[in-house]
């Protein structure tokens, strides 16, 4: 194995890293509500305050590695990500516990967009695919490999091993990517704009929030109305900021050109699905009595089905061209909402939400790594860190966004059949928007 191959281990370990994180927790959540008695909205924000704190540092993570190194960057994110893992598993509250998400958030933020520039670096563009789909397949074998795990430990020595096991695989991807990882020098005069990080990191904050907390306080509320109209207003002047920055956190002419728009759209898309199913089928496994490692079982064929679709995005994509597969990859992500809708209704729960997973997961596993690297390939070497961004941007965005809604109309409602079609109307709409 070259130092190519070893740095894509590296940095393809991360995927498997937060995606195994990921069904760890969402496998724990009925323990950890149970446990520390925290409400819906308390879940929510679990989950949230790592997406919100990931979204708000991706947007500096990659002109922070040009100013020092996509290296160093990348291995502080790991040190981080294994520190809030430690605080995590000694939490004893629920207000401890989403604090230590956040540390992780910051964590991977900082990990992920130097990640998949590095990858850029140890790749030529037409090897680029094949490296991001290994990406999705390592993340798919974390999928695989993290519910039944999280199933076990949740089950066994309790929630806060969850959090434990990702010490060793830190120190482990520490120690080798300190050796192999390509040090590319860093960029002079790269400059980070503090109120253009602000207003983006607490605009984020006030909007879900506000659509966190709106089920508990009344839609009418006027905190809640203020919550969302400032992180909305916020957000606005994050946005008219970058158009006139010299050195903006986003480049407005990456998102300008048609390509790139369609793949990140994409990517948003498929982050909502990704997040969201997971989120509607634990909440409705849950409240259908399903035990923590019965539910990460069930999970397992959807994981492997992500990888086996994410293994064969590369030469369908050869043959069906890019953005046709891509189009076509949204039907499926919408159909699977509405499958696992559907499913606590039709007298045979475990099967409906498995065949909506596997459903979804087709979707999920094909866009991946063909929208990843549509976005690479299509931007000059100059706006690659934008890019970096971007791209990120627009996955954990869907996942932020996605779990808010979703626990908002859940907790409105309790009803799945709803809650899935909420889910299902949503892909539809990011894909009307790319046409």
């Amino acid at each position: 194995m070259n130092r190519a191959q070893l740095g894509l281990v590296v940095l393809a370990g991360t995927g498997f890293l937060l995606s195994a994180d990921l069904t760890m927790m969402n496998v724990a959540l009925g323990t950890i509500q149970t446990d520390l008695g925290a409400s819906t909205s308390q879940l929510g924000w679990l989950i949230d305050s790592y997406a919100i704190a990931m979204v708000s540092l991706l947007l500096c993570a990659a002109p922070l590695g040009e100013r020092l190194g996509q290296k160093r960057v990348f291995l502080l994110g790991l040190a981080l990500f294994g520190l809030g893992s430690l605080l995590g598993g000694l939490a004893a509250q629920i207000g401890g516990l989403i604090a230590a998400r956040v540390v992780m958030g910051v964590g991977a933020a900082l990990m992920l967009a130097p990640a998949q520039l590095l990858t850029t670096v140890l790749f030529a563009p037409e090897q680029r695919t094949a490296a991001f789909a290994t990406w999705s397949t390592v993340g798919a074998l974390g999928l695989c490999i993290g519910p039944v795990l999280g199933g076990l430990l949740v089950s066994g020595p309790g929630w806060a091993w969850i959090f434990s096991v990702n010490l060793p695989v830190v120190a482990l991807a520490l120690l080798l990517g300190w050796r192999v990882l390509p040090a590319v020098s860093p960029r002079q005069g790269t400059t980070l704009d503090g109120p253009s990080l602000v207003s983006s990191s607490l605009g984020l904050m006030l909007a879900l929030g506000g659509l966190i907390q709106a089920p508990d306080q009344g839609w009418g509320s006027p905190a809640i109305a203020a919550s969302l109209l400032s992180g909305l207003l916020l957000l606005g002047l994050f946005v008219r900021r970058q158009l006139r920055l010299q050195q903006p956190l986003l480049q407005p002419a990456a998102w300008r050109q048609p390509k790139v728009r369609r793949a990140l759209q994409a990517l948003f898309a498929m982050t909502l699905s990704f997040n969201g199913a997971q989120f509607l089928a634990v909440m409705a496994l849950n409240q259908g009595g399903w035990t923590p490692l019965a539910i990460g079982l069930l999970l397992v064929p959807y994981a492997l089905v992500v990888w086996l679709a994410s293994r064969s995005a590369t030469r369908l994509s050869q043959r069906l061209g890019a953005q046709r597969l891509i189009n076509a990859a949204y039907a499926p992500l919408a159909l699977g909402f509405v499958l696992l809708g559907l499913a606590p209704s039709s007298g045979h729960l475990g099967w409906g939400i498995g065949l909506g997973l596997v459903v979804a997961g087709l979707g999920q596993g094909v866009i991946g790594p063909v929208a990843t690297s549509e976005t690479y390939n299509a931007l000059p070497a100059e706006l690659l860190g934008s890019g970096a961004g971007l791209a990120m941007v627009s996955r954990f965005l869907g996942s932020s966004v996605i779990v808010a809604v979703l626990a908002s109309a859940w907790a409105s409602s309790g009803a799945a059949w709803a809650t899935g079609l909420l889910g299902a109307g949503l892909i539809a709409l990011c894909y009307g928007l790319q046409r």
